[in-house]
């Protein structure tokens, strides 16, 4: 085949960003102070459990719990473990069908489509408890518990997006609005393309990272620019920007949990998966195809096998 083969498609990236029971992209901040007795106590919360349930875990392991929280907040993981298990095996039957493809050199969606359904109806069918969860897991969370796990939560998906923040993206904007006093609404169509084609590998630093890992040619780096200008210039800035934006909403999302009044229907709701995974596997595939020739038979080896090892360790794609 994200809302993303190199950042403007893969169906896996929205829909494993769906499959979460939080949010993305946020800048880091100070960590939370060490726990007293009286607070809770820090320890690891859901150990055992995988992908996204996992991270979770993992960002309720930096909050002070008191024992009758770690009780339930241990059950719900399992619940949560239990049920994503065929979601993760949908995913993983997904990304090892896409890696096969992309060391082939070429995309067939008649073949991977019925992975893609299967993975969506997984999805839709886990999403109604997940968001309960999450809902009552803020509502046992007393406030400095909130900070503390909005905090870790946001510096885990910040570094899962590969370092992409709130600062890059208001750069953007700035230099947007600058643009847009600045130059008549044709030149500046044509700076906002280039603007992002310059910066497809370089807002998202895990992108930046894949280009290197697959070592690509300067001319290879080149024709993929062009790339994505076309593509941006058939609507795709648009797709981009929304992205970005969505990542920075899941980020306020986790800022607003913080609050008392917090309401997840409200600061979180509920999206089109199939029709925002029908549009950005459409985009992808389009991408893709253009993009696997220009790749060499190595990188499209080294590309691959970083999906299967995503796929294998429960993760969303690396791009």
């Amino acid at each position: 085949m994200n809302k993303n083969f190199f950042r403007t498609g893969l169906s896996t990236v929205l829909l494993s960003s769906a499959l979460a029971l939080a949010g993305c992209s946020g800048t880091g901040q100070e960590a939370p102070a060490p726990a007293t007795q009286a607070q809770g106590q820090i320890a690891p919360v859901a150990a055992n459990t995988h992908g996204r349930v996992k991270m979770v875990g993992d960002a309720l392991s930096q909050v002070p719990l008191r024992p009758e929280q770690r009780t339930e907040i241990e059950k719900m993981a399992a619940d949560a473990e239990v049920r994503h298990e065929t979601a993760r095996k949908a995913q993983t039957d997904l990304m090892t069908a896409v890696a096969d493809q992309v060391q082939a050199g070429t995309i067939d969606r008649a073949t991977l489509q019925p992975k893609i359904d299967t993975m969506v109806s997984t999805a839709e069918t886990v999403r109604p408890q997940d968001r309960a969860a999450f809902q009552r897991l803020h509502d046992l969370l007393d406030p400095g518990q909130r900070e503390a796990f909005a905090t870790a939560m946001k510096d885990k998906m910040h570094a899962q997006r590969g370092g992409w923040d709130h600062a890059h993206g208001a750069k953007a904007d700035a230099t947007e609005a600058n643009t847009d006093q600045a130059t008549p609404h044709a030149d500046r169509e044509h700076a906002e393309h280039a603007d992002h084609a310059e910066h497809a590998f370089g807002r998202f630093g895990h992108m930046k990272k894949l280009a290197d890992d697959l070592k690509l040619t300067d001319d290879q780096r080149s024709q993929i620019k062009d790339i994505f200008k076309a593509e941006f210039q058939k609507g795709g800035s648009s797709h981009m920007r929304e992205a970005m934006k969505s990542h920075e909403h899941a980020g306020d999302t986790m800022d607003h949990f913080k609050s008392a009044e917090f309401s997840v229907e409200k600061e979180a709701p509920q999206v089109d998966l199939r029709g925002k995974v029908s549009e950005g596997t459409t985009r992808a595939i389009d991408i893709a195809q253009k993009i696997l020739p220009i790749l060499t038979p190595e990188q499209r080896g080294i590309a691959a096998q970083k999906i299967r090892e995503h796929a294998s360790n429960g993760g969303p794609m690396p791009f």
